[in-house]
């Protein structure tokens, strides 16, 4: 009865089945912004379908969008579709919380996984209108670089006629390492950059000055590698306290909040947790 918001990722209309509507949750506290994200929305045709993060991209266009050289479409290296949809839930969020500091009336929001992940492709819905800019990828002994150009003018930027036989947007580079290509390619005012992995990425200067990676340390002193809040803010800049601790540490901090005097739920981490 005394939040601002109400997040939930569960199956349509289970709160209802438990006695919590949202006319009933509203009912208890009319200030409350309640979000519900859902794989295809509650007013659907696919309401009751179970939805993974897979599934939603298979069918909003972007794993037609996600193609192997000889026109396999795969999944994104990331969970792209539960990602934008926590993302767009925290904007809608935030929305109803402006609309509710003026108006004193909070709201419900019906947030679709399979909207928002469609609503992504935006840029290829208009098949007249191509995406033009070539791009390419050139095969390193340490890697890869993407270019964009055409793969026969990045091959002619660094002096190579050796093109892929699998695929035409490869230009094999031979022993020359990324930086020598990078180098080369730059001189003919080629856009380009290091194909990184994830841990060259986490360890790469930019990322560092950027302090993308910090060391929290637990309650008990425990320290362990943390990512930090990626928006820089000039007036209340963001901060990770301390990094999560087991099971259970912020159990009594949470029951004194939420006045649960029951000894009981302190008992049963997991129940605060869930």
């Amino acid at each position: 009865s005394k939040s601002d918001i109400l997040v939930e990722n569960l199956k349509v209309r289970s709160l209802a089945r438990l006695g919590f509507s949202e006319k009933e949750i509203a009912r208890i506290n009319p200030r409350l912004v309640h979000c519900s994200t859902t794989g295809f929305g509650i007013d659907s045709p696919y309401s009751k379908r179970a939805a993974m993060d897979t599934t939603i991209q298979g069918m909003s266009g972007i794993m037609d969008l996600t193609r192997s050289a000889d026109g396999v479409p795969y999944k994104t290296g990331i969970s792209i579709a539960d990602l934008a949809g926590g993302q767009f839930g925290l904007l809608a969020a935030l929305a109803a919380l402006a609309y509710r500091d003026r108006t004193g009336r909070g709201q419900f929001i019906d947030l679709s996984m399979h909207a928002v992940s469609a609503w992504l492709t935006q840029t290829a819905w208009n098949p007249s209108l191509p995406y033009t800019q070539p791009i390419c990828l050139v095969r390193c002994s340490d890697g890869y670089v993407v270019a964009e150009s055409d793969a026969s003018e990045a091959a002619h930027a660094i002096a190579s006629s050796n093109l892929s036989d699998t695929d035409p947007a490869v230009v094999n580079a031979g022993d020359k390492v990324r930086p020598e290509i990078i180098t080369l390619l730059s001189r003919q005012k080629i856009a380009c950059a290091p194909v990184l992995s994830v841990c060259e990425s986490a360890q790469h200067p930019q990322t560092v000055a950027r302090n993308l990676i910090m060391t929290g340390t637990t309650a008990s002193g425990v320290q362990w590698p943390l990512l930090a809040c990626p928006m820089r803010f000039s007036r209340t800049p963001a901060s990770v306290r301390r990094a999560i601790g087991p099971v259970g540490t912020d159990s009594a901090e949470i029951a004194a909040d939420w006045e649960l005097h029951d000894n009981a739920l302190l008992k049963r981490p997991s129940i605060l947790m869930s």
